[in-house]
């Protein structure tokens, strides 16, 4: 989830509809962001277009769909960020993507104190 967080603000502060392109992060493989990045797309946070070739997976990014800046609005401190992240785990002990932003959502309107 930290990786997704993290893409997702790197759109934010460095692609926009006018220049799209590649995601590259610093200890991340092309593969691993370009997975990431079919996920969100599939999860509507992202506008991406396929580029992939012979040498792998590979995606220009376009920028974030609406979902995509709820949600990073939501996930930007990391105070809250790590307080949902912590709340899931005791309770659930994983993170589905789903349940994640519906408790950031409610740590925000105050329904769960942190």
């Amino acid at each position: 989830m930290d990786l997704i967080r993290d893409i997702l603000r790197y759109i934010e502060e460095n692609i926009s509809i006018d220049s799209p392109r590649s995601v590259e992060l610093q200890n991340h493989s092309r593969e691993e962001i370009s997975y990431h990045l079919q996920l969100l797309a599939d999860a509507g946070l992202v506008r991406i277009k396929d580029m992939s070739d012979s040498s792998g997976l590979d995606f220009w990014v376009y920028g974030l769909t609406w979902n995509g800046h709820e949600f990073l609005e939501a996930a930007k401190d990391t105070k809250r960020w790590d307080a949902a992240k912590k709340y899931l785990k005791d309770k659930a002990g994983s993170l589905p993507f789903s349940i994640l932003q519906n408790v950031l959502l409610k740590i925000i309107t105050g329904e769960i104190k942190v």
